[in-house]
């Protein structure tokens, strides 16, 4: 399930069927409503309803607990742990910018 990004990135989303318990967190998640729920007769799981709409953000990944599902972006998987250390990078950028404006704020004064 490739498809293109406009900023030429190629991103692939996809739900190992078996592995899903269809507890619905990543539908949950997903602020881009990529990803649907598919209520079946033999049991609940999660489809990727609009694959075109995914960016490739990892946020369903991050709430996944049985790894069900497999994002690719430029033909390179990505995993929990990745998401989680990109995530933790951004926390210390915010709070070096936090702490820098608090220093001009006191130097100010």
């Amino acid at each position: 399930m490739l498809h293109k990004k406009k900023e030429g990135r190629t991103v692939s989303l996809e739900i190992n069927k078996e592995k899903c318990k269809g507890c619905g967190e990543c539908v949950d998640i997903c602020r881009r409503k990529v990803l649907d729920m598919d209520y079946g007769l033999d049991r609940d799981m999660a489809k990727v309803a609009y694959p075109n709409d995914c960016i490739g953000c990892g946020k369903c990944l991050t709430v996944c607990s049985v790894e069900a599902i497999e994002l690719t972006v430029d033909h390179a998987r990505i995993s929990q742990n990745q998401v989680f250390a990109k995530r933790k990078k951004k926390v210390w950028v915010i709070a070096g910018i936090i702490i820098l404006l608090i220093g001009m704020i006191i130097a100010c004064n």
